[in-house]
């Protein structure tokens, strides 16, 4: 038999209330276990019990009721789980038995002890340090299910249904197994170091409602999953208490408060969670998913941003408003969380001081972080002296709103000794539904009063039996109250009671509405009777209240009124005498129902797009209506009101400002004083309004000061109001808008004032009564200044995206290789969640990303190469010290659909390169480039096959980091590290064909090179510096002749680039060449080369003027039939004129010339 020792605070004490000490209050300790914060400290079974024991022994000693020990802190288990490996802390080792159960440990000490124990779960977090646990159980079998931040931690998806059922499951194999009295979430949701957009998309492209706000939805998300953890606790334990504690500050945006109707405390600052960690705890108690809230309040009474004595009483009262706009009764609870790292005894006595003075509903709490510092400093010795915040006991507050039914008073109550003991008849065996609080105040004390003092309290039982600290006194009385698992007293059994008197409690009489007649006899002398009634409650209630009575005969009697309709009583007579107290049996009774109004939904007529009419009628009942009208909601959501008008029995009422193509369901009511009544729902659908469809075409007649926009506008269901273009410069621009011409679908507008060689973006758009609505971005560069010399090269900016204006670009170096295909970018991210996301290179904005895989290293992502025919392929060297690594994955579903390990030995490799084709017969072939040791591989490739490695060792190629082996055909190639500029190769062998010459060229000590020919040059682009600015020569007539034609471009930041190396690739067009920068830990920028020509027709051009190139010596020119070579200098001085009819060299020195062919110039600079 479980026994209770206990001081007899009734024999050894004064009654005298301390410090106002409640009877009812939450007091407990956060038992943490993660990292063995709090428990184990020892190692092996043995200890470790004996020390959890005594560490919730202290916790019994310091007069607190109950603890919450962390039994899932990282997916794991400090019990026997169905679902999750047992606890690294527990052995050392993740998924090892320990041999001993430490939750039916602790339930079982705690409930020997008389208090309550609450499971605490971390629900999401899986890894504070990504990797940690390995490749097993959930990265294992759901790896789908992880999000990895950049910062290391590694949290449960919240936005996969499948995590929310799964912790769901978690929770009901707990209750299943383990008798917990509650069950609390600390306050882990979305990491707190931020979640990118990009982290989750996967599950925002599947389950992300249209239309919903990322932050919505997220919050949503953990909505939901305290929702379902909620509703499956109702339906297996109900009496198990579910809490959260949330973070201190819900949010600091007036705006979202205001949207609940509710107002912040003044001069709180910090952080705002509600859209840090997606956590709305107002959320959870508007929808009564939540029995209690414990907010983590971990700031002093002295702080001037975060001030304890504001955040608390908020907490508190905003408990009780939500409580008080609910119809159903259910009260949230609210129990301070406190730290008491490096807090003063003294302040954390103020802290509980403040926390009673703040509660408004009579449940005070306090939880205190972390049990370790909660015993430091004798805190539990000063809190349980005579004047101490816990000298009195307490009893956790009850939940009275749940339906729960009356239990039996215990029987045979006898003392004896030390040894109390008693009878209980439970309806279960064994007995879950009744726990007992016990009681000692001096004789000739009225019992209710004398149970409702902390001072007469002497601890709770979880059995039958209680041991004293003294033996028993006669001048006292014993009591022992049944206590329900939701914390509700009912009946008492009392020791030293009168043996000669009885009692007997009768059927209530004249039961009316709000009325009835309470009945009893006795056989007690009426002399002898010093006081008689009835005590009665409502039968849901655990505190009775003392109605006094009239004696004749033997019978007792009393008229009870002001009660409610329809509603249960439970009442017993007494009599008091010279010896005590004696009570009847317990009865029960119910009042009559009142008629309730009767209420009609009607129909919902005048339905448009965005209004409708409600109607419905109203018929009184026995009360008079005190409010009336419509409740509606989108289906699925939460009802708003509206007030009704009513007119005789016939209600009404407009609603306006609706979603258009949307159903409402709604329903009418009528509010009595005592209750709320409706009608049936019904719906209604609004009118779907058929937008315009607005598509923006290629803009038309670009000149160097004006140009044609053009788009189609098909007009839907609402009149356009506005119609045209909106248009900006592409670089740093803002929209400015210009009316359109509609003729028929097809819309323009002629632009002028614009400016030479300049990018500019358009859109159409056109505006309705309800939105305005926008094609796609496009883009055109205006032509070049006629001024401007024949074949000058001029480069645009066409878009820049700043690393810190990005959803896709990350700090770190981790983004350091790009690839183009299609229209669309290709950038990995350095990590082993195994992501790439696909930019749209017409606008810079992300499309999409594909998972490829999660790998146990991060460098299988380092770098992107894809082929010809589209094959995407991903890897490096630093996977391995012998091999390169090649992951091959599905340009748009991602997926990793083969991996290849090129065994190369020839030292690490940070890229490679891929020309050609893959999955053809024609095949082509990849390239890398050793860092170390004057080597590069190349690996012939066919019919989706690698051959056989070819091994090139030359001394002439470079050595250093990041080197990069850039193929331009099928045998000649760019070499290029951080340490020396580019040098043109040709296999089989290695050899050294080109490269600059003099110092015409200054390396930037950051590796990229993307080279391509445009018409009928061939132009090199590399690093200007390694934060994203870039040069371009033109290598027509060689590497050694090269002309810069583009200076440094701006840089696209000022962040470390410690990865030495730019992301480049271009696309030729028609009549541009698109460049692509990449900067690691900066940016990423498009920008457009172009080749200024005449607005002779380009045959005729070609025919007429031909070509000049530099030479060592000189200038060479290239004409197609013949032609007048005349050579001006830079003062317009003729120094060579000449007839030829071929290809020409002309002897010239070092300077500015203008070469005339035929009369058309062309400048040049040696």
């Amino acid at each position: 038999m479980k026994k209770i020792v206990v001081f007899l605070f009734c024999l050894c004490c004064s009654f005298l209330f301390i410090n106002a000490q409640p009877k009812r209050e939450f007091r407990a300790t956060w038992l943490t276990t993660v990292w063995a914060i709090d428990w184990p400290k020892t190692s092996g079974s043995t200890n470790q019990i004996a020390e959890l024991k005594q560490k919730i022994a202290t916790l019994k000693n310091a007069n607190l009721n109950a603890t919450c020990f962390q039994v899932r802190s990282m997916c794991d288990a400090m019990y026997n789980s169905a679902y999750e490996p047992w606890s690294k802390v527990l052995t050392g080792t993740r998924g090892v038995n320990p041999g001993y159960d430490p939750l039916a440990v602790a339930i079982t000490e705690a409930h020997n002890l008389g208090i309550e124990l609450h499971a605490w779960l971390n629900p999401y977090r899986y890894e504070s340090t990504a990797g940690t646990n390995g490749n097993m159980d959930i990265r294992k079998n759901h790896p789908d299910w992880l999000l990895t931040y950049s910062g290391g931690s590694v949290i449960l998806d919240p936005g996969n249904p499948e995590v929310v059922t799964y912790i769901a499951n978690i929770v009901k194999d707990i209750l299943l197994k383990y008798d917990v009295d509650g069950i609390i979430f600390d306050d882990y949701f979305y990491a707190y170091e931020g979640t990118p957009s990009s982290l989750d998309a996967t599950s925002q492209a599947k389950y992300k409602p249209a239309g919903m706000s990322l932050s919505d939805w997220r919050r949503s998300n953990v909505n939901s999953m305290v929702a379902a953890v909620y509703n499956v606790i109702q339906s297996t334990k109900p009496w198990v208490r579910f809490g959260v504690s949330p973070f201190g500050i819900w949010t600091t945006d007036a705006s979202v408060a205001a949207a609940h109707q509710l107002t912040l405390p003044s001069g709180i600052t910090g952080g705002n969670m509600y859209e840090q960690i997606y956590c709305d705890p107002v959320a959870w108690m508007e929808a009564g998913t939540v029995d209690y809230i414990s907010p983590q309040l971990y700031w002093p009474t002295t702080s001037s941003g975060q001030d304890y004595d504001k955040l608390c009483p908020w907490w508190s009262n905003t408990t009780k408003t939500l409580y008080e706009r609910r119809s159903d009764g259910k009260k949230i609870h609210f129990y301070s969380s406190m730290t008491r790292s490096s807090t003063t005894n003294s302040e954390s006595n103020l802290q509980v001081e403040r926390t009673r003075v703040s509660d408004v509903i009579g449940a005070p709490g306090h939880i205190f972080y972390n049990t370790t510092n909660f015993l430091a400093n004798n805190y539990p010795a000063e809190l349980v002296a005579s004047s101490g915040k816990f000298y009195r006991k307490a009893l956790v507050p009850p939940i009275t709103w749940k339906n729960h039914p009356t239990l039996p008073a215990p029987t045979n109550l006898n003392v004896s000794g030390t040894s109390m003991t008693w009878q209980y008849k439970s309806s279960s065996s064994p007995n879950t539904e009744a726990r007992f609080s016990i009681y000692c105040y001096p004789k000739g004390t009225d019992p209710t009063t004398a149970m409702a003092n902390p001072a007469y309290l002497l601890g709770m039982s979880y059995s039958p039996s209680f041991t004293l600290s003294s033996s028993y006194n006669s001048s006292y009385t014993y009591a022992v109250c049944t206590m329900d698992r939701y914390g509700n007293e009912f009946g008492a059994a009392f020791f030293n009671a009168p043996s000669n008197v009885t009692v007997t409690t009768g059927n209530a009489t004249n039961i009316a509405k709000t009325s009835a007649t309470l009945n009893g006899s006795t056989n007690a002398a009426s002399g002898d009777i010093t006081k008689m009634g009835f005590q009665w409650r409502l039968s849901s209630a655990s505190t009775y209240n003392t109605l006094y009575g009239t004696y004749s005969d033997g019978n007792i009697s009393a008229s009870l009124t002001g009660l409610t309709a329809g509603t249960s009583y439970t009442f017993r007579a007494f009599v008091t005498t010279s010896s005590g107290t004696v009570y009847g049996d317990i009865k029960t009774f119910t009042t009559t129902q009142l008629t309730p109004p009767t209420v009609v939904t009607g129909s919902a007529t005048n339905v448009t797009e965005t209004t409708a009419n409600l109607s419905g009628t109203i018929t009184a009942g026995d009360e008079a209506i005190t409010g009336k009208g419509f409740q509606y909601k989108v289906s699925g959501g939460n009802y708003a009101s509206i007030v009704g008008t009513l007119s005789g029995t016939t209600l009404s009422a407009s609603l306006s400002s609706l979603m258009t193509g949307t159903t409402y369901t709604y329903r009418a009511y009528a509010t009595t004083n005592s209750s709320t009544y409706y009608g049936s729902e019904r719906t209604f659908t609004t009118i779907a309004v058929v937008p315009p469809t607005v598509t923006t075409n290629d803009a038309s007649n670009v000149e160097g000061l004006s140009a044609t926009l053009n788009g189609d506008v098909v007009v839907g269901s609402e009149a356009l109001l506005e119609k045209g273009f909106e248009w900006k410069t592409t670089v740093g621009g803002t929209y400015t808008k210009i009316s359109g011409v509609l003729s028929g679908t097809t819309m323009m507008a002629n632009l002028s004032g614009l400016q030479y060689s300049t990018g500019y973006t358009f859109r159409a758009y056109a505006k309705t009564a309800t939105a305005t609505h926008y094609g796609v971005e496009k883009t055109f560069i205006t032509t070049q200044d006629p001024a401007v010399l024949e074949g000058t090269v001029n480069i645009t900016e066409i878009w820049n995206k700043p690393i810190a204006s990005t959803n896709y670009l990350y700090s770190g170096n981790i983004q350091r290789s790009m690839a183009y295909y299609d229209g669309k970018l290709y950038i990995p991210k350095i990590s082993t969640e195994g992501r790439c996301d696909i930019i749209n290179a017409s606008t810079g904005n992300r499309s999409s990303s594909i998972k490829v895989a999660n790998f146990d290293n991060k460098w299988n992502m380092m770098n992107v190469a894809i082929s010809n025919d589209g094959q995407i392929m991903f890897g490096s060297s630093l996977i391995g010290s012998y091999y390169i690594r090649v992951n091959f994955s599905n340009r748009v579903s991602g997926g990793l659909s083969d991996t290849r390990d090129i065994i190369t030995n020839f030292g690490r490799s940070d890229y490679f390169y891929y020309y050609g084709d893959f999955h053809t017969s024609t095949g082509g072939y990849l390239l890398a480039l050793s860092n170390t040791s004057n080597k590069v591989i190349k690996v012939p490739a066919a019919n989706g096959v690698f051959g056989t490695p070819v091994m090139m060792y030359n001394t002439s190629l470079p050595t250093g980091s990041s080197s990069k082996a850039f193929p331009i055909n099928e045998t000649e190639f760019f070499a290029h590290t951080i340490d020396f500029l580019p040098t043109m190769h040709i296999s089989p062998n290695g050899t050294l064909k080109d490269a600059f010459g003099g110092s015409s060229v200054n390396p930037s000590e950051t590796s990229g090179i993307v080279v391509f020919t445009f018409k009928g040059r061939k132009f090199m682009v590399i690093p200007a510096s390694r934060y994203g600015s870039i040069e371009v020569y033109d290598i027509t007539n060689g590497m050694l002749n090269a002309e810069k034609v583009i200076n440094g471009t701006a840089n696209l930041g000022s962040n470390a680039n410690d990865s030495f190396t730019l992301g480049l690739c271009a696309n030729v067009e028609s009549d541009r060449v698109m460049i692509y920068v990449l900067a690691p830990n900066n940016g990423l920028a498009a920008y457009a080369l172009t080749i200024y020509t005449s607005t002779v027709d380009n045959q005729k051009v070609s025919k007429i003027k031909g070509s000049v190139y530099n030479t060592p010596n000189g200038i060479r020119v290239e004409v197609p039939e013949a032609a007048m070579v005349e050579i001006y200098d830079i003062r317009g001085v003729l120094v060579k004129k000449q007839h030829i009819n071929s290809t020409t060299e002309f002897a010239l020195r070092r300077g500015a010339y203008i070469v005339k062919i035929d009369n058309q110039p062309f400048k040049v600079i040696r």
